[in-house]
């Protein structure tokens, strides 16, 4: 009884380990040999139409494969021994191979080997069409055949692109992983299988459609939208993640008057005091003819009316005029400085505004008051708020590094009580443009004199009795009727604590005297 488990426990382990071991693999038609460690003294085939069984010794047999299939053999020994192979018959694919390379000769770069009953197609292909010829081979031979080929990116289709882009002033890193390549500002283009990626952050929404509009304008190409798969694609796929620069920017304004006799001579003034004055060739802001417009109507708080009266609006575009706009190379104390070394008292008004770069929105300083009325309709009437004064808006962003580009919008309003009514007649005057501006600079935005001439020198209602615009809309005014507005706006990085341009030495010493006290200026000057 004892000999009789010993022999079961031998069987099963012999059974056992023979199963652990690597199946044998033998295609149709084909035959292989299978050494035995024991004398076999019979077999068993547990599927004989897969596989047939021959002894060609007493340690060694043959197998032959017949059909596509997996089945088991048995050997046994005389001593009780037993060793169980499990034989894998694949197809025979020697005709497929060789159909399928003649399919592939004209593609030098791929080659056609066998895995089993798989044929495997390898190797690294140099253009798009040679990958769309052996995609549509593979495909027409079924599912035993494995493309396993790749893609690579010809280099001088992403010099292509990145010559583009540079031609379309964008900073473009040589490559991945530069010391450039992270800079803000700054694009990479790198290539992938048939993939294309442009990243990178630039200054503004237009500069980054402007990317978008570079590459999808390559006919190589094909810009990857989320719905579509890449590998299904006939092209190369360009995936674009290009973000506009996460700044916030300040833009310093002020609002000056000046003679016109002084007017006539600042560009000559910024030129001798060493503020490399700009002369860009024309009037941003001019005399223009104004546009009579009808607006909604409105009423005072205590006032309720049947009907709505009009509010009367004139608009004055940036045309061409005898006052230029100026660049100054420092900037907004720096050019107040040099403005009011001879009448401090000439600031009408200094502000910021603040907005993220590339906002759409508009960002509004205003120096005045507000009038609550109401407004009303046949329907109701509801409480509204308008304000009136000066009052600047600006939006843009950083054009480059160096550089903002801003809408600005000037309105200079007065309202007026119409005689023998409670209804208000408010004029508004507006002035439109649009600067460059070197971050840290100031621009000097001239020519609004008819702004000053149409008030009212008697004292406007509302204005003059507002501590920031008495001066201008009062009785004091009436000596000031050649006078001209200045805008004077300055724009830098919220994050850039750095100093301003360098100025000359006369510059300095004219800054310098500036901030002496009146009498002491008076002395130096004697």
């Amino acid at each position: 009884m004892r000999r009789y488990v010993m022999a079961m426990v031998l069987v099963l382990a012999a059974v056992c380990g023979a199963r652990a071991q690597q199946p044998v693999s033998v295609a149709e038609g084909s035959s292989v040999t299978v050494d035995s460690a024991f004398a076999v003294s019979q077999y068993d085939v547990a599927d004989r139409t897969v596989l047939s069984v021959s002894l060609l010794g007493q340690r060694q047999i043959l197998l032959q494969g017949l059909k596509a299939g997996t089945t088991t053999v048995t050997l046994s020994g005389a001593g009780g021994e037993n060793r169980v192979i499990e034989a894998r018959v694949s197809k025979n694919v020697t005709d497929l191979i060789r159909n399928i390379t003649v399919a592939l000769d004209d593609i030098p770069e791929v080659e056609v080997v066998q895995a089993g009953d798989k044929v495997l197609v390898r190797g690294v292909l140099a253009s798009m069409a040679n990958r769309n010829q052996v995609k549509k081979i593979v495909a027409a031979f079924g599912d035993q055949v494995l493309d396993l080929t790749t893609l690579e990116m010809p280099p001088e289709l992403l010099v292509n692109l990145r010559e583009g882009l540079r031609k379309a002033n964008f900073k473009v890193a040589d490559e991945a992983g530069s010391a450039d390549s992270n800079k803000p500002g700054t694009l990479t283009v790198n290539g992938s299988g048939n993939m294309v990626y442009v990243s990178g952050a630039v200054y503004s929404p237009d500069d980054a459609a402007r990317v978008n509009e570079i590459v999808a304008g390559q006919r190589w190409l094909v810009v990857k939208t989320e719905k579509e798969d890449p590998g299904a694609i006939d092209k190369y796929v360009a995936s674009i993640n290009v973000s506009v620069v996460p700044l916030m920017l300040e833009v310093d304004v002020a609002f000056i008057s000046v003679s016109e006799e002084e007017n006539k001579k600042i560009g000559v003034n910024l030129l001798d005091a060493g503020l490399m004055t700009i002369d860009l060739g024309g009037a941003i802001i001019g005399d223009a003819a104004g546009r009579a417009s009808s607006g909604s109507g409105w009423t005072k708080t205590d006032g309720v009316r049947t009907q709505d009266p009009k509010v009367s609006t004139r608009e004055r575009s940036g045309n061409q005029g005898e006052s230029l706009t100026y660049k100054v190379a420092t900037d907004l104390s720096g050019t107040l400085r040099f403005f009011t070394q001879e009448n401090p008292s000439r600031v009408i008004h200094r502000g910021q505004l603040h907005f993220r770069n590339g906002s759409p929105e508009w960002r509004q300083l205003h120096s005045g008051g507000t009038l609550k009325v109401r407004l009303t309709s046949e329907r109701d009437a509801k409480m509204e708020d308008i304000d009136y004064g000066f009052i600047l808006k600006a939006k843009g962003g950083l054009k480059n590094a160096d550089t903002a580009s801003l809408e600005v919008e000037f309105e200079l309003s007065t309202p007026s009580q119409m005689p023998g009514s409670e209804d208000y007649d408010i004029r508004r005057d507006r002035v439109n443009t649009s600067v460059d501006c070197p971050v840290g600079n100031t621009m000097v935005l001239g020519g609004a004199n008819s702004l000053l001439d149409s008030v009212d020198v008697k004292g406007t209602p509302f204005l003059k009795n507002i501590p920031l615009l008495r001066n201008l809309f009062s009785e004091k005014t009436s000596g000031r009727t050649d006078s001209k507005m200045l805008i004077l706006v300055s724009p830098h990085i919220a994050s850039d604590m750095g100093s301003a341009a360098p100025v000359s030495a006369g510059n300095a010493a004219i800054i310098e005297m500036s901030e002496k006290p009146a009498a002491e200026r008076m002395q130096d000057r004697r």
